[in-house]
């Protein structure tokens, strides 16, 4: 039987422990930083931090392409689509925008 591999997760640690750190110190909150702060973790943790969930359904071809790029990549399913998100609304900011603007006024 295999041994399953172990990962490192020291990087990830750094990087959700200087976020906590803003979330947690920061007496009067302002909004946008609990969103950077929020956007710079990379678990949700022990801590309350309770980031957003969204359960979804996947063809079978679309779960494989993530599967397996996210494999080849290192990352686990939610950081891949994270980032494919993440690139997709540098590409189409100003729809977004113009987009919340129509909402806000409705």
């Amino acid at each position: 039987m295999a041994r399953a591999k172990k990962m490192d997760f020291s990087e990830n640690a750094q990087q959700n422990a200087e976020a906590y750190r803003t979330l947690l110190t920061t007496k009067e909150r302002d909004p946008e930083e609990v969103l950077a702060a929020q956007e710079a973790l990379k678990t949700q943790g022990k801590r309350g931090i309770k980031l957003p969930r969204i359960n979804l359904a996947f063809a079978p071809s679309n779960y494989d392409y993530v599967q397996t790029m996210a494999r080849i990549k290192g990352q686990n399913m939610t950081e891949f689509i994270n980032e494919v998100l993440k690139l997709h609304r540098e590409e189409h900011g100003e729809a977004y925008r113009k987009a919340k603007e129509i909402i806000e006024n409705l």
